[in-house]
């Protein structure tokens, strides 16, 4: 899980104050209101930093992961956003190929009581951040199983039938990379300076009228 507080950047609070102090909670209504404006841009921005961060598609990011938004109000000027959900299977990363694929050698595989002869699969290239390479792994091949599912599996022992998945990181462990983090926290301060002088506007003219 992974915890994000937005609060409201030095001098916003200051700009409403000059302008809406005659107002009662003129002050809290445009703050809070830009705040939360700047949540939904945090979290709208954490989905898009982490594609460019890591190979992986908005798609899978919204779909593994859970996004929860805790809002500001007026009695509160303080807001989060937090992520949580599983560790993500390696497939849905920077993955090669993509489907079961056979080399077409048929080699000796020691099946625990037995030897047979089989293709192996095409060995797997793999990388999860978009700043690497991608890289074999000898011992990986993809495989679909009986429900449907496609992964990365590999088997647990030289002489064990037995296989696991692979796994990358969870939508929480890369909403906290401090490259995505940063740009992040940039782009929601940006949203909530410049929502504020909107409600600030919105506020006089309602008031006004």
């Amino acid at each position: 899980m992974n915890y994000v507080e937005i609060s409201v950047p030095d001098g916003a609070i200051e700009r409403a104050e000059a302008v809406l102090a005659g107002i009662p909670g003129g002050v809290e209504r445009a703050v809070s209101a830009a705040l939360n404006r700047g949540l939904t841009t945090a979290q709208s921005e954490s989905q898009k930093q982490i594609t460019q961060v890591y190979d992986i598609t908005k798609t899978t990011v919204r779909h593994k992961g859970i996004f929860e938004m805790r809002k500001a109000t007026q009695g509160s000027l303080v807001g989060s956003i937090t992520f949580s959900g599983h560790r993500i299977p390696l497939y849905n990363f920077g993955v090669t190929p993509k489907t079961p694929t056979s080399t077409g050698a048929r080699v000796p595989v020691n099946l625990g009581n037995r030897w047979v002869m089989a293709s192996p699969g095409a060995v797997v290239r793999a990388r999860i951040r978009r700043d690497s390479t991608k890289t074999p792994s000898g011992r990986a091949f993809i495989a679909q199983m009986r429900s449907g599912h496609v992964g990365v599996f590999e088997r647990t022992g030289n002489k064990s039938r037995a296989i696991r998945e692979r796994y990358g990181p969870s939508v929480a462990q890369m909403a906290g990379n401090s490259v995505v983090q940063d740009v992040v926290s940039q782009k929601a301060i940006e949203t909530i300076d410049k929502r504020v002088e909107h409600e600030i506007t919105r506020i006089l003219s309602g008031w006004g009228g």
